[in-house]
């Protein structure tokens, strides 16, 4: 941990874990519950998201490595690409939300965490060679195990909390006095209330982490890397 590319690859790997964290739970949620996705579905999903990965080690092999550009660069392209992700989730997540506007946003987020991967594996050159598999180790524990397994229980418990406020916020003026709900019965109000509860907590987190990558990405560009 004396090594500056080892705890700044760790930090860096927490903070990219939280921004896709999603993906380890609301985007199950949200095709199987809200968008009732058969199996055919999530496995054209993983294709495109196979494809993606394919295209960051493409580029990152001919911008990143052929064409000698700057790690910052490179890293900034993959967290650019993630940024995307999350937007294309915040403004257009909703019931009718479509099959290729889904996929896009989800091969942004596999192509910019690839091609980060990418840039911070090689960034471990920098490490003397007797202590090199021990910085690896150290990363590839925090990117395949610590990282995924934290942000994704700081994002559960976010999801918990804001799913119970929601419910009680819809449900607040909702009974037999009130004459928009006439027109309802009790069995489509059972239907209705959790999905509009959890699409308004979908839309709720993925803003927060806007938010977060946006701070992130200020502090990103005005990083100075030497190289």
């Amino acid at each position: 941990f004396k090594y500056k590319i080892v705890y700044l690859s760790v930090l860096v790997y927490f903070a990219v874990d939280l921004l896709i964290a999603p993906s380890h739970l609301i985007e199950e949620i949200y095709t199987h519950a809200i968008l009732q996705y058969d199996e055919m579905h999530s496995i054209q999903l993983n294709l495109m998201s196979f494809l993606a990965v394919v295209m960051a080690c493409i580029f990152s092999y001919f911008y990143f490595a052929k064409a000698k550009k700057s790690y910052k660069s490179t890293f900034m392209i993959g967290f650019m690409a993630i940024i995307l992700y999350l937007l294309m989730m915040y403004l257009m997540l909703d019931y009718q939300t479509s099959f290729e506007v889904l996929a896009i946003s989800i091969m942004f987020r596999n192509f910019g965490y690839v091609v980060i991967s990418i840039v911070l594996l090689t960034g471990l050159t920098k490490v003397p060679f007797p202590h090199f598999f021990q910085a690896l180790t150290i990363q590839m524990m925090m990117s395949a195990a610590c990282g995924t397994a934290i942000t994704g229980a700081i994002l559960h418990h976010m999801f918990s909390h804001s799913l119970t406020e929601n419910f009680q916020l819809l449900t607040m003026n909702m009974d037999r006095v009130n004459p928009q709900l006439w027109s309802y019965t009790s069995d489509q109000l059972a239907v209705m209330i959790p999905q509009q509860a959890l699409l308004e907590t979908f839309k709720e987190l993925y803003g927060v982490l806007v938010l977060i990558s946006f701070v992130l990405l200020i502090l990103f560009v005005c990083y100075r890397y030497p190289y």
